[in-house]
């Protein structure tokens, strides 16, 4: 889910900053470091 949200953010008008607060305040904290970078995997395969 992470990797396909990292991809549409790349068609939002949402700065991938905020994203990734979202994702560290959401997520539980042993997961944030690995939904981080399924976010950053998913905007760089868009």
């Amino acid at each position: 889910n992470t990797v396909l949200l990292g991809a549409l953010s790349t068609r939002l008008d949402v700065e991938p900053e905020i994203w990734l607060a979202v994702i560290s305040r959401r997520v539980p904290p042993k997961y944030v470091e690995l939904n981080r970078q399924a976010f950053q995997e998913g905007r760089s395969l868009a």
